[in-house]
């Protein structure tokens, strides 16, 4: 696991075991809303496009919410399906892995989020801890 990028909100890390990109909220990303939200999106956006760019071309991503994490707005899902989704898909993003902490209205409306039809986009699952989320995309790579 090698962190490629870190703010005061999140820390992003490559795992080339699993072929997979990885957006780790911190305890401040619990007051982030509406932009401030959508800019962490999009800082986790660049830093895949910038490694996909050096050669890493992982089709797995990894949203770990296990310890931390804001709590998605109706217009950050709006944003999340009209120009996230569609941007991991463009830069051949294939499987997601919800890993969710128990805080229930940060995984509420990740679960809601990821679970409109935009997301048929992708593979994913949710999971309570992050080595279930590894394991399963490990598991994933195998069918590739």
């Amino acid at each position: 696991m090698i962190k490629i990028a870190e703010n005061e909100y999140v820390e992003i890390y490559r795992h080339d075991d699993i072929m997979a990109f990885e957006q780790r909220f911190k305890a401040a990303s619990e007051d982030l809303f509406g932009k401030g939200y959508i800019e962490q999106m999009k800082l986790f956006g660049e830093a895949i496009i910038n490694q996909k760019n050096e050669g890493h071309n992982y089709p797995n991503v990894i949203i770990n919410t296990t310890k931390n994490g804001p709590t998605m707005e109706p217009e950050v899902q709006d944003w999340m399906h009209e120009t996230f989704y569609p941007l991991l898909a463009e830069n051949k993003i294939t499987t997601k892995a919800y890993c969710l902490g128990e805080e229930i209205l940060s995984k509420l409306s990740i679960e809601l989020t990821a679970g409109d039809n935009s997301n048929a986009l992708f593979r994913f699952k949710f999971f309570s801890n992050l080595e279930e989320g590894r394991e399963w995309l490990r598991i994933q790579n195998l069918t590739l």
